[in-house]
Formats: structure tokens, C-alpha cells, sequence
């Protein structure tokens, strides 16, 4: 949690607001439709910064062939890969 904060404390004020315009009003629909290739979705179920429905169910319905893997109790945050080694290290990694 400390190292996200201050990730959140070094951005400037402005910087962050054209981040989160930018974020939420840009439609990815036609970019996502074009990914052929081999796809994995991760997004964390209690995430309530970006809702699961609008990003990751709608995400994997879109780009053909996506694997969506749902990870429980994560924390509403964008860097799962480091904090959640357990649960995202399998969903990578098929095992043999």
C-alpha cells in the first residue's frame, strides 16, 4: 500500500487529472477487437476503481480467443503482477 501512495504522491496535480480524463473517456472497443493472439485478462474482483463489468467481463467478450481469469480479494489496484504472486504467477503459467 505504501508503495501505491506514493506512486499517487509523485504525480502532479494535473498530470492526474488529464490521467483520469483521458482514462475515462477513451473507447478501446475497435483496438480490442483487432488483438489476435493468445490473450490473458486479469482483473481483481473487489476492484471498484475500474468495475469488473464494464472492463474485464466486457474486455474478454472482445478480443477473440481471451482467457479471463478473476483474481478474489485483491485490492483495487493496477499492479497485481507484484502483489498477488500467488494468484497471478498460475494464471500466467499453465502448469505442465
Amino acid at each position: 500500500m505504501d508503495s501505491f501512495w506514493l506512486q499517487g504522491m509523485q504525480a502532479g496535480f494535473k498530470a492526474a487529472l488529464d490521467c483520469i480524463k483521458a482514462f475515462s473517456e477513451t473507447d478501446f472497443t475497435e483496438d480490442l477487437k483487432k488483438i489476435d493472439v493468445p490473450t490473458l485478462i486479469l482483473h481483481g474482483d473487489d476492484d471498484q476503481i475500474v468495475p469488473i463489468g464494464a472492463a474485464a467481463l466486457l474486455s474478454s467478450k472482445l478480443v477473440k480467443g481471451a482467457t479471463l481469469k478473476v483474481l478474489s480479494r485483491t485490492p483495487p489496484r493496477h499492479v497485481l503482477d507484484s502483489q498477488r504472486v500467488d494468484q497471478c504467477r498460475p494464471a500466467r503459467i499453465p502448469e505442465a
